[in-house]
């Protein structure tokens, strides 16, 4: 029997049969290895006044509860990041309830601006402003077209598992992924036609 070609062998399977059989030890080890990408996934979907590593350990604690009812029928990877999308979103819940119950001021008492930290020379690098002002515009998009960007780039999930993950047919998430990518271009066009050092060069 020929198997079709995406059914590829999930590499994660003997940490999470072993994981599922109580050793606490094999748990970490898939921590270890989705924790720094599992939190630039968070970073990106949610307000940057919400705790990154507060989300990111509620999905890792809802990953080990829920872990006795993996039936394995998809890949970890993307069964982890199912429940990322889940927490995100009701972490986006949260928030907004609270900034409509402190009202319009909440803003402006934010301690934590959405903005580059200056004094940060990590921050303050020319990378980590380009990363920047690409995660704001794919924060901008809309939200089915955001999803699939932020699950292929960041959650490093292929366009079929996002169709699985979201229950979404796979032309559709082909198409909304092109024209993210679409979008994505035409702002970076309009942003260089705008760039004080063209404006410079016309008019010298």
């Amino acid at each position: 029997m020929i198997l079709p070609f995406f059914a590829k062998p999930d590499a994660d399977a003997p940490l999470v049969n072993a994981a599922r059989a109580g050793d606490v030890r094999a748990f970490d080890a898939l921590v270890y290895r989705y924790q720094s990408r599992l939190g630039q996934f968070v970073r990106a979907r949610l307000d940057s006044a919400i705790d990154v590593d507060d989300v990111t350990q509620e999905i890792f604690l809802t990953a080990w509860r829920e872990l006795p009812r993996f039936a394995g029928r998809s890949r970890f990877k993307t069964w982890l990041y199912g429940i990322a999308l889940n927490r995100c979103a009701e972490a986006s819940r949260k928030h907004l309830r609270l900034k409509i119950a402190l009202g319009d001021g909440f803003e402006a008492e934010n301690p934590w601006q959405d903005a580059l930290v200056v004094d940060d020379p990590y921050e303050s690098s020319a990378a980590e402003t380009e990363r920047e002002i690409v995660r704001r515009r794919v924060a901008a998009l809309a939200e089915p077209e955001r999803r699939v960007l932020e699950l292929y780039y960041y959650a490093e999930l292929n366009l079929r598992e996002i169709s699985e993950l979201t229950s979404v047919n796979l032309s559709t998430v082909k198409y909304r992924f092109y024209q993210a990518h679409r979008k994505l271009r035409e702002q970076l066009h309009e942003a260089q036609a705008d760039s004080p050092a063209r404006c410079r060069r016309e008019a010298g």
